[in-house]
């Protein structure tokens, strides 16, 4: 997922940029080696983004780049955030957005009067997990209800564990869909 903003500066780049580090190291970034331009920050891991029920875990890329036209100086920021191995829930979207927008306020000299990026990642957070219970929770009661109607119906226990497996990933399929087309 890529979220950008372009931000119109009415302070010195320096100024900007010394605001932008101070936000980005607050939220967990750390400035990639080197003096690199575009300035980079990063956070999180590939594991976070394929394991990590936060948003804060996966991994994200924050590029800051100045650019200057007829004296106009702006600063374009572009948040790569990895988003393999999960489904992008309203929530989570909403968590970028906010600190996306929370850093560019902050760039501006705007003080921040609520800590919104971390709201809005408790709220993504506990709505992840409340999914993966439920998940859990009707996969194990799926599989003790196959288990018990395939002791009943097949004479063979191996092909009532490979019908029972069929079936239960066949669910989990469905409720994943679902769930893709909800995070639209």
């Amino acid at each position: 997922m890529r979220l950008e903003k372009d931000i119109v500066l009415d302070v010195p780049a320096d100024q900007a940029l010394a605001r932008a580090a101070l936000f980005l190291t607050q939220a967990g970034y750390r400035p990639s080696k080197g003096n690199n331009i575009p300035v980079e920050y990063h956070r999180g891991s590939l594991q976070g983004s394929l394991l990590g029920f936060s948003p804060k875990a996966w991994k994200a890329v924050a590029c800051l780049r100045f650019s200057e036209e007829s004296g106009v100086h702006t600063l374009h920021i572009n948040l790569n955030i990895r988003t393999i191995g999960q489904i992008v829930t309203e929530a989570e979207r909403r968590f970028w957005e906010t600190e996306l927008s929370a850093l560019a306020a902050t760039v501006l000299g705007n003080r921040l009067t609520d800590d919104t990026p971390k709201n809005t990642a408790a709220k993504a957070l506990k709505q992840n997990l409340l999914f993966a219970v439920v998940f859990l929770a009707l996969t194990a009661l799926l599989g003790f209800a196959w288990g018990f109607v395939a002791n009943m119906l097949f004479d063979n226990r191996r092909l009532a564990q490979i019908v029972g497996t069929v079936v239960i990933l066949f669910f989990a399929l469905l409720i994943t869909l679902k769930q893709l087309r909800s995070a639209r």
